[in-house]
């Protein structure tokens, strides 16, 4: 979803760490998952059968604190209107 942008799962949550150890969760899940790759707002992953999954994702707010931390306060203005 971004060059910095670090998204894990747990066996609940995927979840999203940026470089500035600031960490927060993107969404609940209803069964464990493995991620495997992430574009736009589509998490690619593997259920606990092996099975492939695409899971919706909304990175907006990790996206919005990415571009604060980076101090990008034009894409912040643009992602507040």
């Amino acid at each position: 979803t971004g060059s910095n942008l670090f998204l894990y799962t747990t066996l609940n949550h995927v979840k999203y760490c940026l470089p500035s150890g600031d960490t927060g969760t993107i969404r609940t899940l209803d069964a464990p998952v493995y991620a495997v790759r992430a574009i736009k707002d589509q998490l690619f992953c593997l259920d606990r059968e092996a099975r492939t999954r695409v899971i919706a994702i909304d990175t907006t707010e990790a996206r919005f604190k990415l571009a604060l931390a980076n101090k990008k306060y034009g894409q912040v203005m643009h992602m507040v209107k």
